[in-house]
């Protein structure tokens, strides 16, 4: 699977906590799901919006729009065939139980929100695991992934994981470069916004912690006042490497002041900044997923023993 979209929401309004911890205090319910050709969305019944769909027995829908591609109009034509000129199919239509019965397909679908948190926080684990070993890579460890057993979306996440390093690494080596080869940094972020003082407040508060914790720079990249060359969604692969080889590859000049600046040993800073971050992050994310996974057990413990 090729992901077209991985983006950095992170949970930033309420953070994964809250979220897990609601879903796993939620009661169990059901909803009754009827099988159908046609689809149809229930909106009424909180709390939750039930996917129905109706299939009348014995009528296939042959119908198909006019903008159908050719493969499926060639498996329709197939399946009608069931249903068209031969001598089993003829028998089909003359039986009145199949051609006018109006029976459907129903079964009940039971919810079990504390189950499906605990899945997910399954998933989260093996997440936490596969960006440890990212980035370790990134820091300037082995090869992370090998091919072997990962999650689908693990090179979108490897991909992820150098955007929010790398960019951490550039607000962080912006103050330790000369003057002008800072201000060449910053600029070669590109912050992308309408207002222009918005986008500088959000960039200084940035600047002002960068890389001190993978969740809030997850949500620092993700701002709505602040977009640049790192951050925001990414439907390609590869953004981070690109940015820096575009760098490498700016041969050195004078500002405008006369000042020198030196784009490929700003590469090399931000790659220098960057490897103990990833380290730093590789060594903690893995335990502090299990933690928080560990104080929600808790939690739903006490509970659960306190119930009458």
């Amino acid at each position: 699977m090729q992901p077209r979209y991985h983006g950095l929401d992170a949970f930033c309004d309420d953070g994964p906590v809250d979220y897990l911890r609601t879903m796993l205090a939620a009661e169990p319910f059901t909803y009754r799901v009827r099988s159908a050709r046609r689809v149809l969305v229930e909106s009424s019944p909180p709390p939750t919006c039930a996917r129905v769909t109706r299939y009348l027995v014995g009528t296939p829908d042959m119908s198909l729009p006019a903008s159908a591609p050719d493969g499926v109009a060639a498996m329709a034509r197939g399946a009608g065939d069931l249903w068209g000129a031969n001598p089993a199919a003829v028998s089909r239509r003359r039986n009145p139980y199949l051609a006018r019965s109006k029976r459907y397909i129903e079964y009940d679908e039971a919810i079990e929100p504390e189950r499906i948190a605990a899945c997910v926080m399954r998933t989260r684990e093996q997440l936490a695991t596969e960006w440890a070993a990212d980035l370790a890579a990134l820091a300037g460890g082995p090869p992370a992934h090998d091919g072997g057993d990962s999650s689908p979306t693990r090179a979108a996440n490897a991909d992820l994981c150098a955007r929010l390093a790398t960019r951490a690494a550039a607000l962080a080596a912006i103050h330790e470069l000369s003057p002008a080869d800072g201000r060449f940094l910053k600029a070669a972020l590109a912050p992308e916004v309408a207002d222009a003082a918005a986008a500088d407040a959000d960039a200084d508060a940035a600047d002002a912690a960068a890389g001190d914790d993978i969740h809030r720079e997850l949500c620092r990249l993700n701002r709505g006042a602040f977009r640049d060359a790192l951050g925001d969604h990414c439907a390609t692969l590869g953004k981070a490497e690109a940015w820096l080889a575009g760098l490498d590859a700016t041969v050195p000049f004078a500002s405008g002041a006369g000042s020198p600046v030196d784009p490929p040993r700003i590469a090399a800073a931000v790659r220098e900044f960057r490897a103990p971050l990833c380290a730093d992050w590789a060594e903690s994310i893995v335990d502090a997923v299990a933690t928080e996974h560990w104080a929600l057990k808790r939690d739903v413990l006490e509970t659960q023993l306190a119930a009458p």
